[in-house]
């Protein structure tokens, strides 16, 4: 897993799930991505960690907002 700050915003590369954001995490965790294709008790397993997974970013962002903004500044032109 990588979670990196980009000049566009915060993104997150879970295996070959790669490069997406924050929101298609909870897309993801919605049912809404086709991605996390667990059933039954594997999708069990799964989701909490993926859930824990998208908090840990969500704050890690949260506490270091001058990332983004400071890799935009860098890459303007």
């Amino acid at each position: 897993m990588h979670f990196i700050a980009t000049p566009k915003g915060w993104r997150i590369t879970i295996g070959h799930w790669k490069h997406k954001t924050l929101d298609d995490l909870r897309a993801l965790l919605a049912g809404e991505d086709n991605w996390l294709v667990a059933k039954g008790e594997e999708r069990g397993v799964r989701y909490p960690i993926f859930a824990g997974l998208l908090a840990m970013c969500e704050a890690y962002a949260a506490k270091n907002p001058s990332f983004v903004r400071e890799l935009a500044a860098i890459h303007k032109g």
